[in-house]
């Protein structure tokens, strides 16, 4: 959708804006020339009218509203599904959820995003207003950005600033509606991340990313960060542990890497995860990997890693002999050392039942090596351990697609190969 709250919420007033949608009662019905919903509006299929007025901008989505009561019921849900609040914008928008006007929207937000603290600016959400949202609104999907890391520290040539870290119970206490959660977080101890994570009791899919170090933390003098003896020694101790309702988890970009999975495997009943994307896996942390990996054995189906080297893999370093059941796996890798890591990797799969297969590729011709394990790919997967196997997914670029057709030729002949022109970020 090309209009949303977020869009325009600094220069229109919520009042004027919902204003200009009316109130939905017979009165402003008959002042605006609004007729209730013809009976030719209900021939039209529910998902068409979501997906017409899903492709409206704001003006459009005020002159749609005027069309009838069904449809100013549908704008007025599709505008507010998606809410974006900072902390200047956060309490201005509680106060007109509890206006007449915002009865008519608390129903719709079901994505909500927050932003509480930031490297210049000292500013957060209060407790209150936190409280005041939660009560107001069920969101089911939740993004949170979180600046909570007191002092300053260099990590990665960056200069991260800090501040005095604030109590987050507030955010903990908050929106136990939600199923899915975006979690991007700076602060001085993992214990933070953890425990905001395990406060949503339904929780199904997780997305953590964030920079969690200690604040005397030095990039030049500290070589490796020791998170598991802060992970062993405060976690257990505390009880605190990832909801039993997850089943995907997405670990997009974290430092340090190895912290989040040190915390899954030491779970003593850890959720039943059938989704694990992983990106930034390095050779320190490889051992940590395979060992979560054995840890969720066969309720894992489908795999994704980024940015895997081959001197990482060439000795059966990554484990999947107890994800017996896997049914996909993506690996996103150096392109030029793409045909040695996939069949590296897949001669370690002891699932039977893989579907999907996904990889990066760059011209073959760059590399010799590329060239002699392509043959060698294309044999194993025609093995029948992988007779499951239904599509074969590499993004490479079109302009040296030619130079890869060739090299699964078993794979091709059976029409299990497809090609798709995407840059991968590692």
């Amino acid at each position: 959708m090309r209009g949303g709250f977020e869009d325009h919420f600094l220069t229109n007033p919520l009042s004027s804006l919902i204003g200009d949608f009316g109130n939905p009662d017979s009165s402003d019905i008959q002042e605006n020339n609004l007729s209730p919903s013809p009976a030719n509006f209900f021939l039209i299929p529910p998902e068409l009218v979501n997906l017409i007025i899903g492709h409206c901008d704001l003006d459009e989505l005020r002159t749609s509203s005027l069309v009838c009561r069904g449809w100013r019921v549908l704008t007025i849900h599709t505008l507010f599904s998606k809410v974006s609040l900072s902390p200047t914008t956060a309490l201005a928008f509680v106060e007109f959820l509890r206006s007449k006007y915002g009865a008519l929207v608390r129903g719709s937000v079901q994505l909500l995003s927050l932003t509480s603290g930031s490297d210049f600016a000292h500013s957060s959400i209060s407790d209150t207003t936190l409280e005041a949202l939660s009560a107001l609104l069920q969101p089911s999907h939740l993004k949170l950005t979180i600046h909570n890391n007191a002092g300053s520290k260099r990590v990665d040539g960056l200069f991260w600033w800090g501040r005095q870290s604030k109590d987050l119970s507030g955010f903990q206490r908050s929106f136990k509606t939600v199923t899915n959660l975006e979690l991007n977080m700076f602060s001085d101890t993992f214990i933070e991340v953890a425990k905001m994570v395990s406060s949503f009791p339904i929780l199904e899919n997780l997305t953590i990313s964030g920079v969690w170090l200690p604040a005397d933390y030095e990039e030049e003098k500290d070589d490796e960060i020791p998170v598991s003896d802060q992970i062993d020694q405060e976690l257990p101790e505390k009880h605190i542990s990832l909801p039993c309702t997850l089943h995907t988890i997405r670990l997009p970009s974290l430092f340090p890497s190895s912290i989040f999975l040190h915390w899954l495997h030491s779970h003593e009943n850890p959720p039943q995860i059938s989704t694990l994307i992983l990106r930034g896996i390095f050779t320190s942390s490889l051992d940590l990997t395979s060992t979560c990996l054995r840890t969720l054995g066969e309720t894992l189906k489908n795999l994704t890693i980024t940015g895997l080297m081959a001197q990482n893999v060439r000795h059966g370093e990554l484990d999947l002999s107890r994800n017996t059941d896997l049914r996909t796996l993506a690996l996103h890798n150096p392109w030029t050392q793409s045909s040695e890591i996939a069949f590296r990797v897949l001669s370690q799969v002891t699932s039977s039942s893989l579907e999907e297969f996904e990889l990066s590729a760059w011209d073959p011709r760059g590399d010799p090596k590329d060239m002699t394990y392509w043959p060698q790919l294309d044999s194993l997967l025609a093995e029948p351990q992988f007779s499951c196997l239904r599509r074969i997914t590499i993004n490479v670029n079109m302009a040296t697609r030619h130079a890869v057709e060739g090299r699964l030729p078993i794979m091709t002949s059976r029409g299990l190969v497809q090609f798709r022109n995407s840059m991968i970020t590692y």
